[in-house]
């Protein structure tokens, strides 16, 4: 059958390869075909999960051609990330809201073969698909800082020095004195929270 009118979605779909789909949106945009046959066709559709599905039914011609469409990939288009700051996430997590993917720029060609042989070969269509943006949920909420207590250590006093006063016109003299050690505390100290 000879497509007339066609337009390929804006992302690539999960159903069909692109290259190979058409966008339908009721009253705007329509997939547009004719019946270049020698017999009339029947259209059957039906509606299962979610899913419609159409199937063309028509009479066996003398000459029938086997036609394949083949879409080649001419290029990726790469997706990007993009940021949304949420007050909602502690500050440093991150969620991702879309995964995205990437987008394309396909040529799809019609092959057309008879008794096996190639007999055409043509580009019917040549379509861009927009990548899709990865977007990515960043926490901007502040986290509370949990207060930690602290275990307060008290010290032993520490002996204070002797000093040797002088006076301007002597020289010190050297102290002897032994002072006595400061031995540690073997008693635990209990925690104390400040």
């Amino acid at each position: 059958l000879e497509i007339t009118d066609r337009r390929n979605h804006n992302y690539t779909t999960s159903y069909v390869k692109a290259g190979r789909d058409a966008t339908v949106v009721y009253g705007a945009i329509d997939f547009k075909f004719k019946n270049n046959r020698e017999y009339p066709i029947k259209i059957s559709s039906s509606v299962s999960g979610g899913v419609v599905t159409f199937t063309i039914y028509g009479i066996e011609q003398e000459n029938e051609y086997d036609v394949k469409i083949i879409p080649i990939v001419t290029e990726t288009i790469p997706k990007t990330t993009k940021y949304e700051d949420d007050p909602s996430l502690v500050e440093g997590s991150e969620v991702v809201k879309q995964v995205g993917t990437s987008g394309c720029k396909v040529t799809t060609y019609k092959e057309v073969y008879l008794n096996g042989s190639l007999v055409s070969k043509e580009v019917i269509s040549n379509d861009i698909y927009k990548a899709m943006a990865r977007i990515v949920k960043r926490g901007t909420m502040k986290a509370s800082v949990p207060v930690v207590s602290t275990p307060v250590v008290e010290q032993p006093p520490v002996a204070e020095q002797p000093t040797i006063e002088q006076q301007p016109d002597q020289t010190p003299v050297e102290d002897t004195q032994t002072l006595p050690e400061i031995q540690e505390s073997d008693t635990e100290v209990s925690d104390t929270t400040i």
